[in-house]
């Protein structure tokens, strides 16, 4: 076997019961990388592994993404969302054996991917679905092998701070008025429950009680029911929007009569026209969750409003440090000092 160096990518070459393996090995960094890469892909062909046995990895890989389709139609929360990517990697792919798909192949289609302007958290995404495709491959017993797992994700820079100050969220209300109008109690709503976008806009009366100042969401996100109480100004609203309702959603299109399938692009205008920085749906609820975490909430009842099955996941997004926060912890630290002098 041999291994070097091009370009700044580590490459290795092998030769394993006659057949010829070339490949890129993108996780190296340097030569001692390289060569542990070498260790287990050796390790893994002489098992059997990357389809050198029972001719599996033959088939065309166009096999598991319609048994993907199926699947991802009937089970997948964000189906629409994810079919146009689907599609995509199916342009790229179609074709091609399973074992014609390696690490390197998976590494050329982030490559394509990147030239089409896609931002690192998309490709990932992308690549998770490949992943997904594999693994129901692997379920079939079609391959023995996911190549999506030999591939490090992208870096992705969360450093921006996606949350709306109280200052611009009283602006972008204040201009909900005229066309915008219909967007202020589903702001509000978001910015006061921490919903997810979906929840709010597809929201039925039957989620919603007024006597005892709860919804209750049934269609969420990991399948679970979960309570999230009104606030006094949302009870207000939702007693306001029910005199006049006729229909079994709460917010919906006057036009066709049926809840709003989406409210970017409106919201995108309205950030222009309040002048505050657009902040997508997404980061409404960012902003609920930063604000309850910054308000000394604790971290298991923030993630159960939220709909977290993991206290990890709320901490590691939502637990960010707010400006004032931090000059109150480096005051008090003064004061400790000064207390401890005296």
């Amino acid at each position: 076997m041999a291994i070097y160096e091009k370009n700044s990518r580590w490459y290795l070459k092998l030769q394993i019961r006659g057949k010829r393996y070339h490949q890129a090995i993108p996780e190296a960094t340097n030569r001692r990388d390289a060569e542990k890469a070498e260790t287990i892909l050796k390790a893994e062909l002489l098992q059997g592994k990357y389809n050198l046995i029972d001719n599996k990895g033959e088939k065309l890989i166009d096999i598991a993404f319609e048994l993907f389709k199926k699947k991802g139609a009937a089970t997948r929360k964000g189906w629409k969302n994810d079919k146009s990517t689907v599609a995509t990697l199916e342009n790229f792919f179609n074709g091609k054996k399973f074992k014609e798909i390696s690490p390197f192949t998976v590494e050329k289609y982030r490559i394509f991917r990147q030239g089409q302007g896609l931002k690192p958290a998309s490709i990932n995404r992308d690549i998770t679905i490949l992943s997904g495709v594999f693994n129901i491959a692997i379920d079939e017993r079609l391959t023995d092998v996911n190549p999506c797992r030999g591939v490090k994700p992208l870096r992705v820079d969360n450093y921006r701070e996606k949350f709306l100050s109280v200052d611009d969220e009283h602006k972008l209300i204040k201009a909900c008025t005229d066309y915008f109008a219909y967007l202020k109690p589903v702001l509000t709503t978001l910015l006061h429950t921490g919903m997810r976008k979906n929840e709010v806009l597809k929201m039925k009366w039957t989620s919603v009680d007024l006597k005892k100042e709860v919804f209750t969401l049934y269609d969420t996100k990991n399948g679970k029911p979960r309570k999230v109480d009104m606030s006094p100004t949302l009870v207000k609203i939702f007693e306001g929007i029910k005199v006049n309702s006729c229909s079994e959603y709460v917010f919906v299109n006057p036009k066709t009569g049926m809840p709003y399938y989406d409210i970017q692009h409106a919201l995108k205008k309205l950030c222009n026209r309040a002048e505050v920085p657009y902040l997508n749906p997404h980061g409404l609820r960012h902003t609920s969750a930063t604000r309850m975490v910054a308000s000394g909430d604790d971290l298991v009842v923030v993630a159960d409003i939220l709909g977290h099955s993991d206290i990890r996941i709320t901490a590691s997004r939502y637990a960010h440090p707010m400006e004032a926060n931090k000059k109150r912890a480096i005051h008090n630290l003064e004061a400790f000092s000064q207390k401890k002098q005296a």
